[in-house]
């Protein structure tokens, strides 16, 4: 049993979604490591698109 599915195993959330129109949702919680990572690849990405856009100004 996973804590997001509430102690139920993955095959009893899935019959369960079976059995309704409505299945219930169980969102998958933050990795706050992935997001950090994430944050720093944006960061890179700006400052070499800030030192792209400076170059071709100095040019």
């Amino acid at each position: 049993p996973q804590e997001r599915f509430h102690g139920l195993t993955a095959s009893e959330v899935r019959e369960a979604a079976k059995a309704t129109d409505e299945p219930v949702l169980y969102p998958i919680k933050e990795n706050k490591r992935i997001k950090k990572y994430w944050e720093g690849i944006d960061e890179k990405k700006a400052s070499l698109i800030a030192s792209a856009i400076k170059e071709a100004d100095l040019q």
